[in-house]
């Protein structure tokens, strides 16, 4: 979910990424090491080599002037989303807005089922979109069901509501787990 932000920001666009699911400081230690290059399990078994250091290095050079804010959106409502939004219009106009995860947010409203609200979620997130004049990425989790089949559907959304519907365009990032599992086999 870090890639377009990170894509668009190099593009000279200004991406304006709202998580409900990871700490701030998490995110940008992963878009450091994703835009050096080093893979952060290096860290965890002993340590960056000098390479390395000097590549995490350059990396937060290229990075902090780019034009990407963060805001930490857990436990939002959809209106406080559309209020921050409305708020960075004024003094920062972004030119793409990421939502992750968007069954993190709150509709704010009372719902039969969580399917319902997930609807109200996706349809106000989309009237803001419209109305902005602006991209809106939703990051979305899948259900159990995409793993068992390997190959995601827009049905499986998780929560999906009218995800699907209310989206101009779904698009999925997997990995194949049943292939590579064959292919290890072989």
């Amino acid at each position: 979910c870090l890639i377009p932000a990170r894509l668009w920001a190099h593009g000279g666009k200004r991406s304006y990424f709202l998580t409900a699911e990871m700490d701030i400081r998490q995110l940008v230690t992963r878009l450091v090491w994703m835009e050096a290059g080093v893979n952060s399990m290096n860290i965890e078994m002993g340590g960056l080599s000098d390479p390395e250091e000097r590549r995490v290095m350059t990396a937060i050079g290229v990075l902090a002037p780019l034009p990407i804010r963060f805001a930490q959106a857990a436990g939002w409502t959809v209106a406080r989303v559309e209020s921050n939004v409305r708020r960075q219009q004024a003094t920062w106009p972004p030119d793409a807005v990421i939502v992750d995860y968007v069954q993190l947010l709150a509709g704010g409203i009372k719902a039969e089922s969580r399917a319902q609200e997930m609807s109200y979620i996706s349809r106000e997130l989309n009237k803001l979109a419209r109305s902005a004049n602006l991209p809106l990425v939703m990051v979305s989790q899948l259900n159990r069901k995409a793993d068992e089949r390997g190959r995601p559907q827009p049905s499986d959304l998780k929560e999906s509501g009218s995800l699907e519907q209310d989206a101009d365009r779904v698009v999925f990032l997997h990995g194949d787990r049943h292939k590579a599992e064959r292919q290890r086999r072989a």
